[in-house]
């Protein structure tokens, strides 16, 4: 058996299983950090899972700074800004756009969601644990 396609994901279907990841472990307050080497990828990405969460009957909202933060909705926080040390410690959930360079390793260790994005339409999570 030869040239057997491999199955990927969706990328609405991955968004939707964040959402409901997110908003079941974090059913109050929610600052998300979407890490990615460019700012317009990581906005993208921020909208697309911020229509996930309100589909999944949430407000979500999407920002370029952590402050502001609602009480009650979940904050995508996307762009530079979201990659400060600083402000990482302050999201609860932190999601790496990666697209498998070597140079990222150690940081797809440090982050709670990394995604192989190399495939925009097909984005598979990978868990970067040495186990």
């Amino acid at each position: 058996m030869t040239g057997m396609a491999r199955w990927a994901p969706q990328k609405q279907d991955v968004l939707d299983a964040l959402a409901t990841e997110i908003t079941t472990v974090y059913p109050d307050r929610a600052i998300i950090a979407i890490l990615a080497d460019d700012p317009a990828e990581s906005a993208a990405f921020g909208r697309d899972l911020a229509d996930a969460i309100d589909a999944a009957g949430r407000a979500a909202t999407v920002a370029s700074t952590f402050d502001g933060a609602s009480a009650d909705a979940v904050t995508i926080v996307t762009g530079p800004v979201a990659r400060d040390e600083t402000n990482l410690t302050r999201s609860h959930v932190q999601v790496w756009l990666d697209h498998g360079r070597d140079e990222d390793r150690a940081l797809r260790r440090s982050i709670g969601i990394v995604l192989d994005v190399s495939d925009p339409e097909h984005p598979r999570r990978r868990f970067a644990d040495s186990c």
